[in-house]
């Protein structure tokens, strides 16, 4: 073998190797690792340049894990509720275009045998009928919550092209622990916010509540909600309650800020937000209001 053969051997064995330990180190890199080190990316290089957008868009992502469904009704988005949202959001926001990717996260914990699921819709809707139908036609399963994948994915996206918007409607926020490995990473999440509010995304979380006398079985949404205010806090975002009393209010508040948010009125668009921010919260569902003093005093006995 020639002497300039063992040197080209030798310089790709050693890139492969090299390219072995890089791999391996990626791979013992937790969820914060990874979020911490796109953050200081994007800060110490700036945003990579984004096509000009004459329209909003808004990312909507349902939690269909049908939490707490042995113990209470399944709390899925009723054909109702969906046209109410659907119909704010594209009534509101009139002839600017508005365009509506679709999100969903479900499946696969000790009560279900389906995979592990966090999708996107294909397409963007861009009329209130097709976004009530693909809100109708997920189906819900069991399974632990994926927030921070979702935050994570809905950065990528906003990376690629300007999203004003993700609003989450969800009931719990499942931390990860020893016995639930594939729960949500908080601390992960708190910097994907932080990603998103660089990436001028805000975050809005509509919080199906928690269900009178059922707060010692349903301690997920106690959690959620401080999980929930404590991400808004880092994006800059809002949370309010899934009321369908006042859900064509608040989703058309909502796209109204996408608006003069996308037609550069950064002004009109806080405005808009700290008000949506101001809105009154109570744990309340159906003009019920949970007492959960119990369940709080039972939570710190243990």
């Amino acid at each position: 073998m020639s002497k300039d053969l063992i040197r080209k051997t030798e310089i790709v064995s050693n890139a492969s190797k090299d390219a072995s330990k890089d791999a391996l180190k990626k791979s013992e890199r937790t969820e914060v690792d990874e979020a911490a080190a796109a953050l200081a990316a994007r800060m110490l290089f700036g945003a990579e340049p984004r096509p000009v957008q004459d329209h909003p868009r808004i990312i909507l992502a349902l939690d269909a894990t049908s939490s707490m469904g042995e113990y209470i009704p399944k709390r899925r988005i009723t054909l109702e509720a969906a046209a109410a949202i659907a119909n704010a959001l594209f009534v509101k926001a009139g002839s600017t275009g508005l365009q509506v990717k679709l999100a969903f996260f479900r499946g696969d914990d000790q009560f279900s045998k389906k995979p592990r699921q966090l999708r996107f819709s294909n397409k963007w809707y861009t009329t209130a009928n097709e976004l009530v139908r693909a809100i109708a036609a997920i189906e819900h399963q069991p399974g632990w919550t994926q927030h921070c994948a979702l935050l994570r994915h809905v950065a990528e996206e906003a990376k690629k092209q300007a999203i004003q918007e993700v609003v989450i409607i969800s009931d719990a926020f499942e931390q990860q622990t020893p016995l639930r490995a594939q729960g949500d990473d908080l601390k992960a999440a708190l910097i994907h916010a932080k990603r998103l509010r660089d990436l001028g995304t805000t975050i809005t979380f509509s919080f199906l509540g928690i269900i009178r006398g059922g707060c010692p079985l349903d301690r997920a949404g106690m959690n959620a909600e401080q999980a929930f205010r404590d991400i808004v806090e880092a994006n800059g975002g809002v949370c309010f309650l899934f009321d369908p009393a006042h859900l064509t209010e608040r989703f058309s508040e909502i796209a109204e800020r996408a608006a003069l948010a996308a037609k550069g009125d950064a002004i009109g668009a806080q405005a808009l937000l700290e008000h949506l921010q101001a809105v009154p919260f109570d744990m309340a569902v159906n003009e019920r209001v949970a007492k959960c003093e119990t369940a709080r005093s039972t939570d710190e006995q243990t």
